[in-house]
């Protein structure tokens, strides 16, 4: 994280970095003042010279003095400056080149993401369109069958479906009849015997294993004329504890 800070902002501060000129200009001027004075106390104790050699040893001692200077002041801490800037370069480097490599991984991930997600909306897609196909031939054979058929719930007894056998049979309008939420048993069945189709619901509910039960019932036409019918009872689909929850009545014209 510090290398990071250090890639997106100002380099910080190095206290081993270059001094600023109007110190370096300070340094040199004194050290220029402290080398003449010390020259000339040298010289002052050596024998006499030609002036030649007073000017070799002057250049000699400045140029000597000046390169120490400018080593230490400005070459050593610009070279520092030059190697911590290079490393914050290398690790801004770095840096893109993780995070490159992250949008990389992350985009795939994405696009993997996304395909697994394009599948599983075509794969739903078939699923509705293969439910809807059951559905509708399902619908087909149950309107087209030569018997009544009707499915209620096995507790309250109300019609969940019925085909339009119903109005060939006992006159009563599908769509009317299927909309009407009252009990089945009470509509359909004659009151003589309604108790014992009421208990062969019951016991087709509690046994659903037993397969279909047929009797046969006194029905009550649209007009209340009675008319017996062949009735088979079985269980559509079952409760969690195993009982019935729709009853499937199939009748048709005769006794058994």
């Amino acid at each position: 994280m510090r290398s990071s800070a250090r890639a997106r902002g100002s380099l910080p501060p190095d206290s081993n970095g270059p001094v600023s000129p109007a110190a370096l200009m300070v340094i040199i001027a004194g050290a220029v003042f402290l080398l003449e004075v010390g020259e000339s106390a040298l010289l002052g104790r050596l024998p006499a010279m030609p002036v030649i050699g007073e000017i070799l040893v002057d250049a000699s001692l400045m140029v000597a003095v000046l390169s120490v200077l400018l080593h230490v002041f400005v070459m050593r801490p610009m070279m520092s400056e030059i190697q911590r800037r290079e490393r914050a370069e290398e690790e801004l480097r770095e840096l893109n080149r993780t995070l490159e490599q992250q949008v990389a991984e992350r985009t795939d991930e994405l696009l993997e993401a996304n395909r697994r997600l394009n599948k599983a909306v075509r794969d739903q897609e078939d699923v509705s369109e293969s439910l809807r196909r059951n559905s509708a031939f399902i619908q087909s054979v149950f309107n087209n069958a030569g018997c009544l058929l009707l499915a209620f719930d096995s507790g309250w007894h109300g019609c969940v479906y019925v085909n339009d056998r119903l109005t060939d049979l006992l006159g009563y309008e599908q769509d009317t009849f299927a909309a009407n939420s009252g009990d089945v048993a009470e509509r359909l069945i004659s009151a003589q015997d309604r108790p014992g189709f009421l208990a062969e619901v019951a016991r087709i509910t509690d046994r659903p294993a037993e397969g279909v039960v047929w009797r046969s019932f006194e029905f009550m036409t649209v007009g209340r004329e009675p008319v017996l019918l062949s009735v088979g009872l079985s269980a559509v689909d079952l409760t969690p504890t195993g009982q019935a929850k729709t009853v499937l009545l199939t009748a048709m014209p005769g006794s058994s």
